[in-house]
């Protein structure tokens, strides 16, 4: 099937994918909105307008992923490696994540 017949959005709301390896995967677009993706490795891969509203990415690899534009908002962050992320445009409003620690 070619790209055109494609459909836009690909529907992966609530699907369970934790510790799968997605590494480098095209998931541009794709609704995920409170699926689980614990433990998941998204390293490299295009989240480029997805839907990851309420997602749980606990302890996720997001390393080197695209997620320009992708809605993050209520999603759990929290252990995720997000180094060399991109997120531009991205909407984090509610997200998880770790709490700095204090300097004593």
């Amino acid at each position: 099937m070619s790209d055109a017949n494609q459909p836009k959005t690909r529907n992966l709301s609530h699907a369970n994918l934790a510790g799968s390896d997605l590494a480098e995967a095209d998931l541009h677009e794709v609704n995920l909105r409170h699926a689980t993706l614990r433990n998941a490795n998204l390293a490299g891969s295009d989240l480029t307008n997805a839907d990851l509203t309420g997602a749980n990415l606990r302890n996720a690899s997001l390393q080197d992923a695209v997620a320009a534009h992708a809605n993050l908002e209520g999603a759990d962050l929290r252990g995720a490696n997000m180094e060399g992320a991109n997120l531009r445009g991205a909407r984090l409003d509610g997200c998880l994540t770790d709490e700095p620690s204090e300097a004593s």
